[in-house]
């Protein structure tokens, strides 16, 4: 029988390829029986098995079972990682007085191994380990022990950042200290549900939020680790322009999440792109999904992106930036135009009453789109719309027998933002007969 010892805490997750050849490569800590001493092994032969040592053997026809006996200082929890490369492994604890305290099949491959943990609270004693193997199948197994308490657990990152989309997912490990101690089970919890839910480790998003995620180790109540898992908010769909918000120096925007949810986040970042330094700076934030950028060059494109953020204890955490979006300030104010003449037409009808067509001119005005004719129908009234065009004239319905105040307002248009010019002299629209 060859005998080593090995420092290492955990086997290998593939056994050595020899076995297939049964060339074996295998390590032991102490004496295990074989066929020259006895075929069965017995407690009077039983081989030393030191803590926190990896010990690694095989069993075969001829050499069927090995026994090891460990020692018990404290009343204490003692950690056992059995792992087996057959199918027919068969591992049992016992107390020195011959009590059954764990029997365990352990059904492994050479390509896949079987692991099994046991953490159990041992009184002060003496304890055999037995395995042993049925059949004729040949195979290793492996055995690391150890009475080592954990003193604290902790996770590798107090943070995690997951995305508000279907489906993401983030492993939490645990590491216990020391690092040869007992690795208890642990239960895991999520302060918030609806935020992320964990299950053994694996953290998955439910919702817009953030929420502490513990793990708590099984048999040792006051260990545990936290985490702040914060599901960040989905990129902003799109950014448009506010037109009826955009002046000449300031460009209104609205933005969109481009989905309904519960809950929406806190708020928004407007940056602006800046030649100079080559970056798109923060110029402001707002808690509605709308701001105006003030101070701006008229007629002129800024280029500007726009992320949600959430708050967490953390501080703000910003989703993914929105695409950047090329959006312009008001066009410039055209001048005023002049009325040039009023041309009447044929007689009809206004609300039930007797009424004429006419047709309003003005001088075109360079740089105007269309142009805005407001009306006054008596004195002290409000004037209002009647009607726009593209032409400098429009044709209108008048009663008859009476006097109208009208003036013209040239607009400016460009890329979909529309800055009215000033307004016209009034002009007298007399329809008495």
């Amino acid at each position: 029988m060859i005998r080593k010892t090995l420092s290492h805490r955990r086997i290998p997750a593939l056994f050595v390829s020899a076995l297939l050849t049964a060339v074996l490569s295998f390590s032991v800590t102490g004496y295990c029986e074989d066929a020259d001493a006895d075929a069965n092994g017995t407690k009077e032969t039983a081989a030393a098995l030191k803590m926190k040592t990896t010990v690694t053997d095989s069993l075969s026809a001829q050499d069927d079972k090995d026994v090891f006996k460990f020692t018990v200082a404290n009343n204490d929890y003692v950690m056992l990682r059995l792992t087996s490369t057959f199918s027919s492994a068969s591992f049992k604890l016992d107390s020195e007085s011959g009590k059954n305290l764990l029997t365990r099949y352990v059904y492994g491959t050479v390509a896949k191994p079987e692991e099994y943990k046991m953490i159990k609270r041992l009184e002060a004693g003496t304890y055999y380990l037995s395995v042993t193997k049925g059949g004729q199948e040949v195979g290793e197994y492996a055995i690391f022990a150890t009475d080592t308490q954990p003193t604290s657990l902790k996770f590798s990152q107090d943070q995690v950042a997951l995305e508000d989309v279907t489906g993401s997912k983030a492993e939490l490990k645990a590491e216990v200290f020391p690092k040869d101690a007992i690795e208890p089970d642990l239960e895991w919890t999520s302060s918030d549900v609806f935020v992320a839910r964990v299950d053994d480790g694996v953290v998955t998003s439910n919702g817009l939020g953030y929420t502490t995620v513990t793990a708590t180790a099984k048999d040792f109540a006051n260990l545990k680790a936290e985490c702040i898992v914060t599901v960040r908010p989905r990129a902003v769909a799109s950014v448009n322009v506010n037109a009826n918000a955009t002046k000449k120096k300031k460009l209104a925007v609205i933005c969109s999440m481009g989905y309904s949810a519960a809950k929406m986040p806190d708020g928004y970042h407007y940056y602006i792109y800046d030649k100079k330094s080559k970056k798109y700076v923060l110029k402001g934030k707002c808690t509605k999904n709308s701001y105006t950028f003030k101070g701006l060059k008229e007629e002129t494109g800024y280029k500007i992106r726009v992320c949600a953020y959430i708050k967490t204890p953390a501080g703000e955490v910003e989703g993914e930036p929105s695409a950047a979006k090329t959006l312009y300030t008001a066009p410039k104010q055209v001048k005023a135009t002049k009325i040039t003449g009023v041309t009447k037409g044929g007689k009809t009808t206004l609300k039930g009453y007797p009424a004429r067509t006419f047709t309003l001119k003005w001088n075109k005005v360079k740089g105007a789109t269309s142009y805005k004719v407001y009306g006054q129908e008596s004195a002290g009234e409000k004037f209002k719309l009647m009607t726009t065009s593209k032409k400098p004239a429009a044709q209108l319905v008048a009663g008859i027998g009476y006097t109208y105040q009208v003036y013209v307002v040239p607009v400016r248009t460009k890329r979909g933002v529309s800055t009215d010019g000033k307004k016209s002299p009034r002009f007298t629209v007399d329809m008495r007969e």
